[in-house]
């Protein structure tokens, strides 16, 4: 589900990009049946396998992957092929495409929307330090506006300068990683457990 993925990219903060503990992945069933199957009991007799036997109840086949034909990742290499295309033709005929602007700086203010909402207006923990806020950001609806109008306002070159530093610095900390520094924040850490030693509630 690659438009589900690109949500959770987008939705999620970077307090998730740290690594899970052996207890916190057991949520998923394929990691719970690794951490049972070498779990041992120890006292009361001898050391011996938390699991006797396994056995598959209900096997279904693996299903093929198939990439849908509209996809985000054919929107954004179109999109990323467009754009230099616009600034181009658009510097050889002194004018700026409007059009493609005020869609695009709309979609990206829209979504800066739905980041700040999750980040600063929501309860949930795995939204928060989302540093797609840099690129995504609610501003640029404010810079619509200003593409509008009939005249460009002095404002609006200033606020594209500010634009193209903060998509620059989204570069560097979504790709180096630094973006991993927050997760120091996250105060719901869990102790981690050897994998031998499973933890039975």
């Amino acid at each position: 589900m690659p438009w589900a993925d690109l949500g959770i990219d987008l939705a999620l903060g970077s307090v998730i990009d740290r690594e899970a503990t052996a207890r916190e992945s057991q949520f998923l069933p394929d990691y719970m049946e690794a951490a049972f199957a070498s779990a041992t009991l120890v006292g009361d007799g001898p050391t011996r396998p938390l699991v006797k036997e396994s056995r598959v109840i209900l096997e279904y086949p693996d299903e093929e992957f198939k990439m849908d034909l509209i996809n985000h990742i054919l929107f954004f290499g179109e999109l990323r092929s467009c754009s230099p295309g616009s600034l181009f033709f658009g510097h050889r005929k002194k004018q700026l495409f409007l059009g493609f602007d005020v869609a695009l700086f709309s979609i990206l203010g829209i979504l800066g929307l739905v980041v700040t909402f999750l980040w600063f207006f929501t309860d949930h923990s795995a939204t928060k330090w989302n540093w797609n806020i840099l690129w995504v950001f609610p501003g640029h609806l404010a810079l619509v506006w200003g593409l509008m109008k009939k005249e460009l306002q002095p404002w609006v070159k200033k606020y594209l300068l500010f634009a193209l530093i903060m998509a620059d610095a989204a570069v560097v900390f979504l790709d180096f990683g630094l973006a991993i520094l927050s997760s120091q924040f996250d105060s719901d850490f869990i102790g981690d457990y050897p994998s031998d030693e499973l933890p039975l509630l």
